[in-house]
């Protein structure tokens, strides 16, 4: 696969970390772990009604070049966008993409 294939957009990895407020309460917070070209392709999209309330979610594939030590407790953000990272695959087990699975909502 070709570098120019991935860069279609620019996202950003966060992982949730935590920090003290000035009362010494932990605050969670969001930071950015790594910015990186990827390709984000649509698979699958559904409306669910929870608590009365209808919700879209968005099923996408992220594909980026390797960045070690991602999770699926880390997100992906893409301009006003944010993806939930449900799985993290080291495509062909050769260290040179990965391939998320990710939700947005909606």
């Amino acid at each position: 696969m070709r570098a120019g294939k991935l860069a279609r957009r620019r996202i950003t990895i966060q992982k949730l970390a935590g920090t003290l407020d000035d009362l010494g309460t932990e605050v969670q917070t969001w930071t950015d772990v790594v910015s990186r070209w990827a390709s984000i392709e649509p698979l699958t999209g559904r409306e669910t009604f929870a608590r009365q309330q209808q919700q879209a979610e968005l099923s996408h594939l992220i594909r980026l070049h390797y960045v070690p030590d991602i999770t699926a407790k880390m997100r992906v953000v893409c301009g006003t966008r944010t993806f939930d990272i449900q799985a993290v695959i080291n495509k062909w087990e050769g260290d040179r993409y990965l391939d998320l699975l990710v939700t947005e909502r909606v």
